[in-house]
């Protein structure tokens, strides 16, 4: 079994996206010159580790959805589903880590390090595209309306229960 990642992603320590889970869940990952560096931001848990990328075979793309809230209306929370985007990194042993993370302006950011670093990504559901040319409130109309039938076909989590 896989393990996921709830990620915050940050380029040589600049922080590229927030937590979407409280602290005690989320990992820092942290790609630097040669490596990721991956670490539990949880005080109670250190999980610490390095994956070298001359290590990773490659770097896939896909979603998921998660049920969140989208608000509040008088005392009560109001579920919605809200769409993620997975980095999975495979590396050349066959092992692979999940690095979830919620969608934002600056997600591209991390895929164009990523291919500066000639790293093989594999992006099938045009996720760099989706990015580059919504802002974040309309990438999670255009999931709303498109993602039940893409996790149908490619049998993606929908919704995400575990980390």
């Amino acid at each position: 079994m896989k393990k996921i990642y709830p990620s915050i992603i940050l380029i040589n320590n600049k922080k590229k996206t927030a937590s979407f889970v409280h602290d005690l869940l989320s990992y820092d990952c942290n790609f630097r010159n040669d490596d990721i560096e991956v670490k539990s931001s949880s005080i109670i848990k250190e999980d610490n580790f390095f994956i070298k990328y001359k290590t990773i075979d490659n770097i896939t793309l896909s979603l998921c959805s998660r049920i969140g809230s989208s608000g509040t209306i008088g005392y009560t929370m109001t579920p919605s589903l809200k769409y993620h985007i997975d980095f999975i990194i495979n590396t050349k042993d066959y092992s692979s880590y999940i690095f979830e993370i919620e969608p934002t302006t600056k997600s591209t950011d991390i895929i164009k390090y990523i291919k500066k670093l000639n790293i093989n990504l594999i992006d099938e559901f045009n996720i760099q595209s989706l990015l580059s040319n919504y802002d974040t409130v309309t990438f999670d109309k255009y999931m709303a309306e498109h993602f039940d039938n893409i996790a149908k076909i490619y049998n993606l989590d929908n919704p995400r229960k575990k980390y």
